[in-house]
């Protein structure tokens, strides 16, 4: 499917695009910390993991940059919370820092 100046997108993408594009047009990151956490993912069924894991969660926003290996999560839930949950994919995760909200 085509997005404009966006590329090609297969389905799986176009879902973490599509998430991605709805928390920044509900301004849901304002007045919250944006957190980068290391994920060891290697294709779409790692990212489509980390999806499962997180939406199981509940209450989080999240963009995932698979060529990165990064996971953005803007969410009220704890740190450990959230990088427990990212282990549950059984990839190594890694908390990053703390990304002011934009």
């Amino acid at each position: 499917m085509y997005l404009g100046p966006y590329k090609r997108l297969e389905e799986s993408s176009y879902m973490n695009y599509f998430i991605f594009k709805s928390w920044l047009n509900l301004g849901f990151s304002q007045g919250h910390a944006k957190h980068e956490f290391f994920v060891d993912m290697t294709c779409e069924g790692c990212s489509n993991a980390v999806t499962r894991v997180l939406h199981r969660l509940g209450g989080v926003q999240f963009d995932i940059d698979l060529p990165n290996k990064k996971v953005f999560i803007d969410s009220e839930h704890n740190v450990d919370t959230l990088l427990e949950t990212l282990k549950k994919t059984g990839k190594n995760a890694s908390y990053l820092g703390e990304k002011p909200a934009q």
